[in-house]
């Protein structure tokens, strides 16, 4: 059998929470007074969701994300295709000023690479705490992101050509966010129906008889929560979501995606070291037998409290190979680089046991 050849590389980043210079302390001040007096442990929630990015922070992936692309010591890589893939929370209270920061830094990671990018229920907030704010400024957060998203409806899919047999890889997106005063204080998230039936017909009119294609879903809350799902942030209609994602199109296409990439949580899932070598052997019970769901923390938000362990800056490469001799198989590498705790410049994870960076590989059937 012959080694499988390098075609493509998605760097999956999400939860940047960019909060401009210019953002008005009072109001986060506020919001960490009054809430501290009735509940604190909600008020320490609050404090690490609403947290700035680290200033150091989007210079330095900046940096490394030239190190592993146009001065990549692999040349494989070098010049092999490059998206960058961010799943959300571009901002942390999503006023127009940190917007505006955190689109002008996505457009510097898209130079000579391809974009794909959704928004997060942090990037609906009306500029503060939604509790705080009249249901219509929240509503009105539509109009604002439809400049620069798509919000509700998804749209064509991003493809990548496969090199062998015609085939493609092809990028969807779902959008979660809930424009509701109650449900996006609590980080929920829904998907409606409508959203569902447009990706199966999105997906039937991209089908080619004679092509192999691996799709790729992005939507900022997991779809398969790992457990102990929490009170507050999970995705309200999960399952009804993942048994679609399960089904088939009209047109017979199954699965509908074969790869969830997700953030909103600000951690890994699965933890580095433990992705399966198919998904079948994945526990992801939202999803089907089929299906995998890969869930990236903060890329740069400041950890509070502590709470993200050793690498609380963090992103997942994404690499994926093509088997000459098969085309039914395509590989996936997943690869971890973060900032330690002491912070620093972003660096490949290394594993444990001191071998160099940690290489995951699971094998997709297309």
């Amino acid at each position: 059998m012959a080694s499988p050849v390098p075609f493509l590389q998605i760097v999956h980043i999400s939860d940047l929470h960019f909060m401009d210079d210019t953002f008005p302390a009072p109001i986060r001040n506020f919001v960490r007074r009054w809430v501290r007096s009735f509940w604190p442990a909600l008020h320490d929630w609050i404090l690490d969701a609403t947290a700035l990015h680290d200033p150091d922070a989007p210079d330095l992936f900046a940096d490394f994300l030239d190190e592993i692309t146009v001065r990549s010591s692999e040349p494989e890589w070098a010049n092999t295709p490059t998206c960058v893939v961010d799943s959300g929370d571009l901002t942390t209270f999503g006023d127009q000023a940190s917007l505006d920061l955190g689109w002008n830094y996505l457009t510097r990671l898209g130079q000579g690479r391809r974009l794909v990018f959704i928004h997060g229920n942090h990037d609906a907030w009306p500029s503060t705490f939604p509790l705080f704010a009249s249901g219509q400024s929240v509503l009105g957060q539509t109009s604002l992101l439809g400049t620069r998203y798509q919000v509700e409806i998804p749209s064509a899919p991003v493809t990548f050509p496969i090199p062998h047999g015609g085939g493609e890889v092809q990028l969807f997106t779902l959008d979660s966010i809930i424009h509701d005063n109650y449900l996006n204080s609590g980080a929920w998230g829904l998907v409606p129906i409508v959203q569902m039936d447009r990706l199966s017909l999105l997906i039937d009119s991209s089908i080619h008889t004679n092509k192999r294609i691996l799709r790729i879903l992005i939507i900022h809350h997991p779809v398969h929560y790992p457990p102990p799902i929490p009170f507050f942030k999970y995705m309200i209609n999960q399952a009804g979501v993942g048994q679609r994602l399960d089904s088939n199109t009209p047109m017979g296409a199954h699965p509908i995606v074969h790869l969830v990439l997700s953030g909103h949580i600000h951690a890994p899932f699965p933890e580095m070291g433990k992705l399966p070598a198919n998904p079948q052997a994945c526990s992801h019970p939202r999803l089907g037998p089929e299906q995998c769901q890969l869930i990236v923390g903060s890329l740069m938000q400041a950890d509070k409290f502590g709470k993200r362990g050793f690498w609380p800056h963090q992103c997942q490469i994404l690499r994926f190979y093509y088997e000459p001799s098969d085309q039914s198989a395509i590989f996936m590498d997943r690869l971890f680089a973060g900032r330690g705790a002491g912070l620093g410049p972003y660096v490949f994870v290394p594993d444990p046991k001191g071998t160099g960076a940690l290489v995951e590989r699971i094998c997709f059937s297309i």
